[in-house]
């Protein structure tokens, strides 16, 4: 039970660490795959809590990291809480639910890229309305035409291609998941090159912190936000009046800049302001659960930044892959 105990609290250490800080350290890549690489590897870690602790273990850890994010990352979204828990939700479902482990993985993998995937298109149309594919058909229809091609179905083409990345990447990331939990435990042997050990100063490792920005004109953009949804809503009651322009462009601007502005400063920040209230209630039900994983977040944040370090004799991918092999050769082993 002690050893499950353990490999639960480090597996949640690595998810936490992962969701806070590997975002950072990716950004000298340059290379729009963090989203991928973070979902994808919330894949793993699930699947390492379902095969080497129990599949009701997920939903606790998927809390834990919840509340890990809103301490380390006090700002972020309510989209980011919504993304953790919904991984762990559906792997909770999954592994608990469905009898062969290997699938289970490979399932969740799909669905959780899917998910991220979907969310991006629908928030997109949320935003924009409709119209913004109608305009991006009309342009491809329109370069497409001067090339000497008709322009139909290119829409509907890239629409597939940029779903089917993320299947790909889900398929990855799920046959990972079913492999890795397996061979876990033989990695240090199998290659102890990949070895690393702490400095003696490694407890003194700060997390980063995410402070928080003055944005100057904040209240005069709420104040151009409100005037314009008053426009709106009056145009809306009365058509007749010429409150604004009515053309495609500016339709959609508008659009955008009432949603992403409502979003930002009233919608997003109710949301999650009475997520935190109901994290902080759980805060206090698993304060020793919760004081052992934070104990092992600065050793944890040491070992990505060792990692990272120690992967630059790599590039791309590759790097991506030998920096994965060294953080799961050492994060059992290191004290």
């Amino acid at each position: 039970m002690k050893g499950h105990n353990e490999m639960f609290f480090r597996i949640t250490a690595l998810w936490a660490v992962t969701e806070s800080v590997l975002g950072g350290i990716l950004h000298g890549l340059k290379v729009p795959i963090t989203g991928i690489l973070v979902g994808g590897l919330a894949v793993v870690y699930i699947a390492m809590l379902a095969r080497l602790v129990s599949p009701r273990a997920i939903w606790k850890a998927t809390l834990l990291v919840m509340v890990i994010k809103g301490v380390l990352a006090p700002h972020s979204p309510f989209g980011a809480y919504f993304a953790v828990g919904f991984q762990g939700g559906m792997g909770y479902l999954l592994f608990r639910f469905m009898p062969h482990f290997q699938t289970a993985a490979l399932v969740l993998g799909m669905i959780n890229l899917l998910e991220s995937a979907l969310q991006k298109l629908i928030v997109t149309t949320l935003i924009f309305g409709m119209d913004v594919w109608v305009a991006v058909e009309e342009f491809i229809a329109f370069v497409m035409g001067q090339m000497g091609y008709s322009g139909e179905g290119y829409l509907k083409s890239l629409l597939f291609i940029y779903l089917g990345i993320y299947a790909l990447a889900g398929l990855f990331f799920g046959f990972l998941g079913g492999v890795v939990p397996k061979k876990l435990l033989q990695f240090p042997s199998k290659y102890p090159e990949l070895h690393l050990v702490p400095p003696a100063d490694w407890a003194d490792v700060e997390l980063p912190k995410r402070k928080k920005r003055i944005k100057p004109g904040k209240w005069l953009i709420f104040g151009l936000w409100l005037f314009l949804l008053l426009l709106f809503l009056a145009q809306s009651l009365f058509p007749d009046l010429e409150l604004l322009p009515k053309t495609r462009i500016a339709q959609l601007l508008i659009r955008a800049f009432l949603f992403i502005i409502g979003w930002l400063f009233i919608i997003g920040p109710w949301l999650t302001q009475q997520l935190k209230a109901w994290l902080g209630r759980k805060q206090m039900q698993w304060a020793s659960d919760l004081e052992q994983v934070m104990g092992l977040l600065p050793l944890t944040k040491w070992l990505f930044s060792a990692a990272w370090q120690a992967s630059k004799v790599q590039a791309g991918p590759g790097r991506i892959w030998l920096f994965g092999k060294i953080i799961l050769v050492n994060f059992m082993q290191v004290k």
